[in-house]
Protein backbone atom coordinates (compact mmCIF):
# COMPACT_ATOMS: atom_id res chain seq x y z
CA UNK A 1 0.00 0.00 0.00
CA UNK A 2 2.84 2.63 0.38
CA UNK A 3 3.70 2.41 -3.38
CA UNK A 4 0.21 3.24 -4.00
CA UNK A 5 0.17 6.55 -1.17
CA UNK A 6 3.73 6.71 -2.68
CA UNK A 7 2.39 7.13 -6.65
CA UNK A 8 -0.62 9.30 -5.90
CA UNK A 9 1.63 11.92 -3.61
CA UNK A 10 4.04 12.28 -6.56
CA UNK A 11 1.05 12.32 -9.10
CA UNK A 12 -0.36 14.88 -7.10
CA UNK A 13 2.62 16.81 -6.52
CA UNK A 14 3.90 16.26 -10.60
CA UNK A 15 -0.02 17.03 -11.52
CA UNK A 16 -0.05 20.47 -9.54
CA UNK A 17 2.83 21.46 -12.01
CA UNK A 18 1.75 20.29 -14.85
CA UNK A 19 -1.62 21.21 -14.40
CA UNK A 20 -0.59 25.38 -14.27
CA UNK A 21 1.79 24.44 -16.99
CA UNK A 22 -1.16 22.97 -19.31
CA UNK A 23 -3.65 25.73 -17.99
CA UNK A 24 -1.14 28.69 -18.83
CA UNK A 25 -0.88 27.37 -22.32
CA UNK A 26 -4.59 27.34 -22.50
CA UNK A 27 -4.45 30.91 -21.75
CA UNK A 28 -1.84 31.60 -23.77
CA UNK A 29 -3.56 30.09 -27.00
CA UNK A 30 -6.61 32.10 -26.14
CA UNK A 31 -4.93 35.05 -25.76
CA UNK A 32 -2.94 35.02 -28.81
CA UNK A 33 -5.99 34.08 -30.88
CA UNK A 34 -8.31 36.46 -29.19
CA UNK A 35 -9.46 37.98 -32.01
CA UNK A 36 -10.49 34.97 -33.90
CA UNK A 37 -11.84 33.81 -31.22
CA UNK A 38 -14.58 36.86 -30.41
CA UNK A 39 -15.18 36.71 -34.17
CA UNK A 40 -16.29 32.81 -33.95
CA UNK A 41 -18.25 33.51 -30.76
CA UNK A 42 -19.65 36.64 -32.60
CA UNK A 43 -20.94 34.52 -35.12
CA UNK A 44 -22.39 31.69 -33.30
CA UNK A 45 -23.93 33.56 -30.23
CA UNK A 46 -27.24 34.76 -30.25
CA UNK A 47 -27.26 36.57 -27.10
CA UNK A 48 -27.28 40.22 -26.69
CA UNK A 49 -23.97 40.41 -24.75
CA UNK A 50 -21.03 41.25 -26.68
CA UNK A 51 -18.97 38.70 -27.98
CA UNK A 52 -15.71 40.29 -26.19
CA UNK A 53 -17.09 40.12 -22.88
CA UNK A 54 -18.60 36.72 -23.24
CA UNK A 55 -14.24 35.44 -23.98
CA UNK A 56 -13.02 38.03 -21.72
CA UNK A 57 -15.04 36.87 -18.94
CA UNK A 58 -15.91 33.56 -19.52
CA UNK A 59 -13.32 31.64 -21.80
CA UNK A 60 -10.27 33.33 -20.54
CA UNK A 61 -11.64 32.04 -17.13
CA UNK A 62 -13.17 28.99 -17.91
CA UNK A 63 -11.04 26.53 -20.71
CA UNK A 64 -8.01 27.18 -18.28
CA UNK A 65 -9.14 26.10 -15.64
CA UNK A 66 -10.84 22.72 -16.46
CA UNK A 67 -8.02 21.82 -18.41
CA UNK A 68 -6.04 22.54 -15.40
CA UNK A 69 -8.21 20.31 -13.01
CA UNK A 70 -8.94 17.58 -16.26
CA UNK A 71 -4.87 17.90 -16.00
CA UNK A 72 -4.63 17.51 -12.33
CA UNK A 73 -6.56 14.20 -12.36
CA UNK A 74 -4.19 12.77 -15.12
CA UNK A 75 -1.82 12.86 -12.83
CA UNK A 76 -3.55 11.32 -10.58
CA UNK A 77 -4.40 8.71 -12.43
CA UNK A 78 -1.04 8.67 -13.80
CA UNK A 79 0.69 8.38 -9.83
CA UNK A 80 -1.34 4.89 -9.92
CA UNK A 81 -0.24 3.76 -12.90
CA UNK A 82 3.29 4.59 -11.97
CA UNK A 83 2.84 3.09 -8.90
CA UNK A 84 1.71 -0.36 -10.07
CA UNK A 85 3.75 -0.75 -12.64
CA UNK A 86 6.84 0.84 -11.84
CA UNK A 87 8.72 -2.66 -11.61
CA UNK A 88 7.54 -3.25 -15.58
CA UNK A 89 8.18 0.09 -17.05
CA UNK A 90 11.26 0.09 -18.69
CA UNK A 91 14.27 2.20 -17.76
CA UNK A 92 17.42 1.90 -15.21
CA UNK A 93 15.53 4.57 -12.46
CA UNK A 94 12.32 6.46 -11.73
CA UNK A 95 12.82 9.60 -13.70
CA UNK A 96 13.96 7.89 -16.93
CA UNK A 97 10.58 5.39 -16.15
CA UNK A 98 8.53 8.83 -15.42
CA UNK A 99 10.14 10.31 -18.96
CA UNK A 100 8.56 7.26 -20.63
CA UNK A 101 5.64 7.20 -18.97
CA UNK A 102 5.22 10.60 -20.02
CA UNK A 103 4.99 10.00 -23.50
CA UNK A 104 1.79 8.48 -22.89
CA UNK A 105 0.81 11.50 -20.69
CA UNK A 106 0.60 12.97 -24.05
CA UNK A 107 -1.15 10.65 -26.08
CA UNK A 108 -3.83 10.77 -22.94
CA UNK A 109 -4.16 14.23 -23.09
CA UNK A 110 -3.92 15.01 -26.76
CA UNK A 111 -6.77 12.03 -28.19
CA UNK A 112 -8.87 11.36 -24.58
CA UNK A 113 -8.36 14.54 -22.41
CA UNK A 114 -8.31 18.33 -22.53
CA UNK A 115 -6.27 18.63 -25.71
CA UNK A 116 -9.16 16.44 -27.32
CA UNK A 117 -11.72 19.03 -26.47
CA UNK A 118 -9.70 21.74 -27.88
CA UNK A 119 -11.88 24.19 -30.17
CA UNK A 120 -9.46 27.27 -31.07
CA UNK A 121 -10.24 29.31 -33.76
CA UNK A 122 -6.90 31.37 -35.07
CA UNK A 123 -7.71 32.42 -38.15
CA UNK A 124 -5.76 30.15 -40.17
CA UNK A 125 -2.31 31.05 -37.85
CA UNK A 126 -0.49 27.87 -36.72
CA UNK A 127 -0.26 29.23 -33.41
CA UNK A 128 -2.62 26.53 -31.91
CA UNK A 129 -0.39 24.24 -33.41
CA UNK A 130 2.83 24.85 -31.61
CA UNK A 131 1.32 25.30 -28.42
CA UNK A 132 0.01 21.86 -28.68
CA UNK A 133 3.61 20.97 -29.96
CA UNK A 134 5.16 22.53 -26.41
CA UNK A 135 2.60 19.85 -24.63
CA UNK A 136 4.99 17.17 -25.85
CA UNK A 137 8.02 18.66 -23.62
CA UNK A 138 5.65 19.48 -20.69
CA UNK A 139 4.57 15.52 -20.79
CA UNK A 140 8.02 14.52 -20.30
CA UNK A 141 8.53 17.66 -17.31
CA UNK A 142 5.39 16.18 -16.10
CA UNK A 143 7.20 12.10 -16.13
CA UNK A 144 10.45 13.17 -15.09
CA UNK A 145 8.11 14.89 -12.31
CA UNK A 146 6.23 12.48 -11.52
CA UNK A 147 9.60 9.99 -10.99
CA UNK A 148 11.66 12.63 -8.59
CA UNK A 149 8.78 12.71 -6.22
CA UNK A 150 8.46 9.17 -6.50
CA UNK A 151 12.09 9.01 -5.40
CA UNK A 152 11.28 12.00 -2.84
CA UNK A 153 7.75 10.41 -0.88
CA UNK A 154 9.57 6.99 -1.07
CA UNK A 155 12.81 8.46 0.67
CA UNK A 156 11.10 10.35 3.29
CA UNK A 157 8.67 7.70 3.75
CA UNK A 158 11.81 5.37 4.63
CA UNK A 159 13.35 7.93 6.88
CA UNK A 160 10.00 8.10 8.79
CA UNK A 161 9.83 4.48 9.05
CA UNK A 162 13.23 4.28 10.17
CA UNK A 163 12.66 7.07 12.93
CA UNK A 164 9.48 5.50 14.38
CA UNK A 165 11.30 2.27 14.63
CA UNK A 166 14.16 3.60 16.83
CA UNK A 167 11.70 6.43 18.27
CA UNK A 168 10.64 5.20 21.75
CA UNK A 169 7.12 5.29 22.22
CA UNK A 170 5.97 7.58 25.30
CA UNK A 171 4.46 4.30 27.09
CA UNK A 172 7.44 2.41 27.20
CA UNK A 173 8.87 5.04 29.84
CA UNK A 174 6.29 3.13 32.42
CA UNK A 175 7.39 -0.40 31.10
CA UNK A 176 11.43 -0.15 32.21
CA UNK A 177 12.55 -0.04 35.86
CA UNK A 178 14.42 3.15 36.59
CA UNK A 179 18.19 2.45 36.33
CA UNK A 180 18.14 3.18 40.76
CA UNK A 181 15.50 0.04 40.96
CA UNK A 182 17.49 -1.89 38.92
CA UNK A 183 21.19 -1.76 41.16
CA UNK A 184 18.65 -2.24 44.31
CA UNK A 185 17.33 -5.50 42.67
CA UNK A 186 20.58 -7.01 42.02
CA UNK A 187 22.26 -6.56 45.13
CA UNK A 188 19.24 -7.90 46.99
CA UNK A 189 19.63 -11.07 44.47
Amino acid sequence: MTAVSQGLKAGLAAGVIYAAIIGLMSLTTLLGCSSAQISFIAAHSPTNVSASSIFYSTDIVYYPMVYGVLTLMFGLIFGLIFAFGYSRLPGSNSKIKGSLLGVAVFLAVAFIGPGFFEDYTCGGSAFPDLIFGLSVPAALLFGYLLGSFYDSFGRLEREETEQRATQEHWSDAFRRKPPKEQSEDETTS
